[in-house]
């Protein structure tokens, strides 16, 4: 009970606590508290999810390398607080060309309406 309240409250420490506590720990409450650790603790995060990913492999049973290669791959995308940067007001995605190097707005015209020169 104590490890399902500190789940649904977000509470890191007391979840962490409880769990280890805990004979067995479900699959699924193991990704709940991975899932919480990307938020409240992102330097344990990367480890817990290998560490989820493994337990996902050996209790799931038929899972092949592509089945396993996307589950990693959406453990991987889960953005956890410091790891994305933060969007700048003057640019967007659009503004981005192919090189990697954005491109400012000029003061009204959209990014297609811009030439290239």
């Amino acid at each position: 009970m104590r490890f399902r309240r500190a789940l649904d409250r977000g509470n890191v420490t007391e979840a962490l606590s409880a769990a280890s506590e805990l004979q067995f720990v479900s699959l699924a409450e193991a990704l709940e508290l991975t899932l919480l650790l990307a938020k409240g603790e992102p330097d344990k995060f990367e480890r817990a999810a290998a560490r989820w990913h493994v337990r996902f492999v050996q209790e799931t049973p038929n899972v092949g390398v592509r089945q396993s290669q996307a589950v990693l791959a959406l453990l991987i995308a889960i953005p956890w607080r410091g790891w994305l940067p933060q969007p700048s007001p003057s640019f967007s995605a659009a503004d981005v060309p192919a090189n990697g190097s954005p491109r400012p707005l000029s003061s009204g015209a959209a990014p297609e309406d811009q030439s290239i020169s």
